[in-house]
């Protein structure tokens, strides 16, 4: 006789934590800390900003991976092939930064 088995369970995962709770409170920059900021920008011989999708979903920019993402709206990401192989797609993929 074959053995039988119980199907396993599935780790739960955890459910994600919004960025606003991970980072620390803190007051609105006041106009001379941005005008001191955009100083140091514009006088900067070099300049390294990091950002991710943390910034960016937190800045009001949409996800795709979230149970609400754009992934989950039938968005299909543009393969590079498809990009430089395809006028068409090139055309299209750049028409989307302006929806």
């Amino acid at each position: 006789a074959a053995a039988h088995s119980e199907p396993q369970q599935q780790p739960q995962q955890a459910p994600m934590t919004p960025l606003r709770s991970l980072a620390p409170n803190a007051a609105k920059a006041t106009r001379s800390q941005l005008e001191a900021l955009i100083g140091l920008a514009r006088e900067a011989k070099r300049l390294l900003l990091l950002t991710g999708a943390g910034v960016s979903t937190h800045s009001g920019i949409p996800d795709y991976r979230s149970p609400n993402g754009s992934y989950s709206k039938g968005h299909k990401p543009m393969q590079h092939g498809e990009f430089v192989n395809s006028e068409a797609a090139r055309r299209r993929y750049w028409a989307r930064s302006y929806v």
